[in-house]
């Protein structure tokens, strides 16, 4: 498109914790459930889903193929969880999803959020953002620099500039390494002096 030249009306999305999602075939969502992708459309969580949030509406797509229908979410913010074994030390901890309602502390599930404060023994606020889709852990791995194949040097061998290994001699007449041909006790012509200057 060409540059702007005058004034455009843009289609801004005020509400910064909310995405909507395409849902998968033959699913049927509940307000409040926490939701996944699978294969890039969301349906009830699920060990190994990329987490997108909670449903914000009810979503009866089980009679549809995948993509039929679309579902809000909540995406970001903070949400009152039950969570077994809660303590004051729990603040700030690790919280993971195992299905599409259950949550606890630790890494034995898919990370959800951090637990902000306690509401009592059984309850606590967690934080949490799906704004951007994450990779979930066993999605993430690290390469490995491959070892060098270069040979090593013979101790004693000089290799940087081109210079010829100690010990051997240069036959006269013969090339040098690097610098062109030997040219010492070869006459030059007339034709050789002749200027080369823009090609000839």
């Amino acid at each position: 498109m060409a540059k702007i030249t005058k004034n455009v009306v843009r289609n801004f999305e005020t509400q910064a914790d909310t995405n909507t999602v395409a849902v998968a075939a033959g699913v049927h969502i509940f307000q409040g459930m926490l939701l996944g992708l699978n294969d890039g459309y969301a349906r009830p969580f699920q060990a190994g889903d990329k987490i997108v949030g909670f449903a914000k509406d009810e979503i009866d797509n089980r009679n549809g193929q995948a993509g039929d229908k679309k579902v809000d979410v909540k995406a970001k913010g903070k949400i009152c969880l039950e969570i077994a074994s809660l303590a004051q030390t729990s603040i700030g901890s690790d919280v993971v999803a195992t299905d599409d309602d259950t949550f606890a502390l630790g890494s034995d599930g898919d990370y959800f959020g951090k637990v902000l404060r306690l509401e009592d023994s059984a309850h606590a606020i967690v934080a949490f953002d799906f704004i951007y889709v994450k990779e979930t852990a066993a999605e993430t791995t690290t390469e490995e620099t491959p070892a060098s194949n270069t040979p090593e040097t013979p101790a004693g061998t000089e290799t940087q500039g081109g210079d010829t290994p100690s010990g051997t001699d240069t036959p006269a007449g013969s090339d040098t390494p690097g610098g062109g041909d030997d040219t010492s006790g070869t006459e030059t012509t007339p034709e050789d002096n002749t200027e080369q200057n823009g090609g000839q």
